[in-house]
């Protein structure tokens, strides 16, 4: 943000993992108590905030099951399918 002289409150932070905003916003207000905090978020949780992304036939879903059929149908396009 400093390099780019971006403001915080108009920041979004990308996190790998949702369990990782609390602990974010946590350290953020640690280390800067008195000013304005960027939005931590994923991107999903982001995407979805925004409404304009719907996921495609191959995209991570985040369900398990779902995301099993699109490896193995991804696998099997690579050539790499079990038989």
């Amino acid at each position: 943000m400093q390099a780019r002289g971006a403001h915080p409150a108009r920041t979004v932070v990308l996190l790998p993992y949702a369990q990782l905003m609390p602990q974010a916003a946590r350290s953020w207000a640690r280390l800067h108590p008195a000013g304005f905090a960027p939005r931590f978020e994923t991107t999903q949780n982001w995407c979805r905030s925004l409404g304009q992304h719907s996921p495609g036939p191959t995209d991570y879903s985040g369900d398990v099951a779902l995301d099993a059929l699109t490896a193995r149908a991804l696998l099997e396009q690579a050539g790499l399918g079990i038989d």
